[in-house]
């Protein structure tokens, strides 16, 4: 993985919030024959209104994330520390968690790894 290839990836997930520093949440997940990807999603949906900004990448769609970022296994949480410094951007993976879990496990990863809700 290229530092300058991951660093355009999270520029263009989440190109409002790399301009300054912030911890968030990737999942990386298939929209097609997995059923953990399927068990995730009312789990998604509760801690993103409980605030976690979760942003979904659909490997089914554009596999070259996988790659760049090493995912063989699905559903896969990155948290992901993207900041700007004298005009540089930085990025870093702090945590990694894969499979299929219950919003507590995923409230604990995130909490272990900097991330908090927003209010």
């Amino acid at each position: 993985m290229t530092m300058v290839r991951c660093l355009l990836f999270v520029a263009l997930l989440c190109s409002a919030s790399v301009a300054r520093a912030e911890l968030f949440v990737i999942e990386f997940t298939k929209a097609t024959g997995c059923i953990y990807c399927d068990r995730m999603v009312p789990v998604r949906e509760q801690l993103t209104k409980e605030g976690y900004k979760i942003v979904v990448v659909n490997v089914d769609k554009d596999e070259r994330y996988t790659r760049l970022f090493n995912i063989n296994a699905f559903p896969t949480f990155l948290v992901v520390d993207a900041r700007e410094s004298q005009g540089q951007r930085y990025t870093r993976v702090l945590g990694r968690s894969v499979g299929a879990q219950s919003a507590w496990q995923l409230r604990q990863f995130f909490k272990d790894n900097g991330v908090k809700p927003k209010q």
